[in-house]
């Protein structure tokens, strides 16, 4: 299997590279496009999503914008946030029509924006609205996050629907949801800021499956403020492990795979609070630095990979699925 160096350029472009040559890991860094740089605030929520193009989109909140880039790292386009989308950012995922949604964390609402890009609706009167995904089926989800109450919940609009309602069995006591991910069998997965936990809930009737809370890699999960979580096509687990600056990658019975961090990629892995995986096997991470050093997304080639041709999206939330699964793994 071909091992693939990433060269990316593109104008007004702010952009790095580096590759871990013994390992076959490749990577590149995004700090802005179109001629501003990328600026995520301090509280920035899980707000990367790859749509079923393969596009991934990036919620720029200081910036007031939604950020395209193909997955070449190639800008496309931005869509204007401004007087629409006003608290802190909760997230964002693309449904099967290119529709964007966004979550208005702070105003507890979900807002859409048509694929023109100009704004269509709100659905609003939710205790706040973290982590939106749209599973295969064209569900859409997010996270009712009761900011330092315990009413938290998961809500859940069907494909076509009008309406959201509670999704979650009422039985699961949340601390703060946040990032919110499904794979192939529609299962959804919840990345919870606060008990720096991944919880597993049945497709069926959003029932608990498991939780995933242990240590990896000698570290226990710290989630923070921009808990994320994306599956891929494998129904492996990609996590944004913010507090220990690193990504992390379980399988999807919760074993511990892999972990990267800013030794494997210098300078491209900080705090991350956002992931998504694209069809061609490419982990995409937004990384939050607070102000501390530049905000960016960072993508990277875990390892060789199938041929994209073979591949097929079946569904977006926070990242997209692929199918296969990758030959080789970080040590």
């Amino acid at each position: 299997m071909k091992r693939t160096v990433w060269i990316v350029a593109a104008v007004c472009l702010a952009l790095a590279a580096s590759r871990n040559a013994d390992a076959g890991y490749a990577a590149s860094k995004y700090a802005g496009v179109d001629g501003t740089a990328f600026n995520f605030g301090r509280n920035n929520g899980p707000s990367l999503s790859v749509d079923p193009s393969n596009n991934v989109w990036i919620f720029d909140w200081v910036n007031t914008r939604l950020v395209v880039l193909d997955r070449t790292g190639a800008f496309v386009k931005s869509v204007s946030t401004a007087g629409n989308v006003g608290g802190l950012p909760g997230g964002v995922a693309v449904d099967a029509s290119g529709n964007a949604w966004v979550g208005d964390a702070l105003a507890g609402r979900v807002v859409k924006f048509a694929s023109s890009g100009s704004f269509e609706t709100a659905y609003s009167g939710f205790l706040g609205a973290e982590g939106v995904a749209v599973d295969q089926l064209g569900n859409l989800f997010f996270a009712n996050t009761d900011w330092g109450g315990t009413g938290s919940n998961i809500q859940k609009m069907v494909s076509g629907g009008s309406s959201f309602s509670r999704f979650d069995s009422a039985s699961i006591t949340w601390q703060r949801p946040m990032g919110i991910a499904t794979d192939a069998s529609g299962n959804v997965y919840v990345a919870d800021g606060l008990a720096n936990s991944i919880t597993k809930l049945s497709a069926v009737d959003g029932s608990l499956l498991a939780t995933f809370s242990g240590a990896y890699a000698g570290s226990k999960l710290n989630l923070g403020a921009g808990a994320a979580v994306a599956v891929d096509g494998a129904g492996d687990l990609w996590i944004a492990d913010g507090g220990n600056d690193r990504v992390v990658e379980l399988s999807s019975a919760g074993d511990f795979l892999q972990a990267f961090t800013a030794a494997d990629f210098p300078g491209m892995i900080n705090a991350p609070s956002g992931i998504g995986v694209d069809a061609f096997g490419d982990v995409w991470v937004m990384n939050n630095a607070g102000g501390v050093v530049e905000d960016s997304v960072t993508r990277f080639t875990p390892a060789a990979v199938p041929e994209p041709a073979s591949l097929t999206v079946l569904a977006v939330g926070l990242g997209g699925l692929l199918l296969g699964r990758r030959s080789a793994r970080k040590a």
